[in-house]
């Protein structure tokens, strides 16, 4: 069984991705929420 291991720095670097994409994603609804209200 050869199965690659992922390292706890790549793990947390994978876990900052996710956080930093679901940030995003945030922003950009709350600003086209924003655009609508005015």
């Amino acid at each position: 069984m050869s199965k690659r291991q992922i390292s706890r720095r790549e793990m947390r670097q994978i876990r900052i991705r996710q956080i930093l994409f679901i940030v995003v994603a945030i922003l950009i609804i709350l600003a086209m929420v924003l655009g609508s209200l005015r």
